[in-house]
């Protein structure tokens, strides 16, 4: 059985999700936050990279497709060597939750009193 259509439809998926992935954060950088922009220009970037890939020699094939793979990974990087971001995101973002002291009616009060002075915290 012959997989490399099998494979290459693989690669081509992860690449475009890669290219996908530095499209929208370009037009967050250009446009902002505009719906409409994002939904035309980055399946029209997808598209029209697979389709380049599609009809580049096959010696080069995988090397054009890895390009945003590549950028993707130097994206990386740099946030983590330069800016100083680690890979997994912060190790600490999970804070407690600071709750406040639980108001205790006066009935139960002095029930929590007499447990206290009986010795039954």
């Amino acid at each position: 059985m012959n997989y490399d259509m099998f494979f290459f439809l693989v690669f081509l998926s992860i690449s475009s999700f890669a290219l996908a992935f530095i499209v929208y954060i370009a037009i967050l950088k250009i446009f902002g936050d505009k719906r409409w922009i994002e939904m035309i220009l980055v399946p029209l970037a997808v598209v029209g990279f697979d389709f380049f890939v599609m009809i580049v020699e096959n010696e080069y094939k995988y090397f054009v497709g890895a390009i945003p793979m590549a950028i993707v990974a130097g994206l990386i990087g740099y946030a983590y060597f330069f800016k100083n971001i680690p890979v997994g995101g912060e190790d600490n973002s999970v804070q407690p939750i600071n709750r406040d002291e639980k108001k205790y009616s006066a009935k139960s009060a002095r029930i929590h009193a007499a447990r206290a002075k009986r010795g039954k915290d």
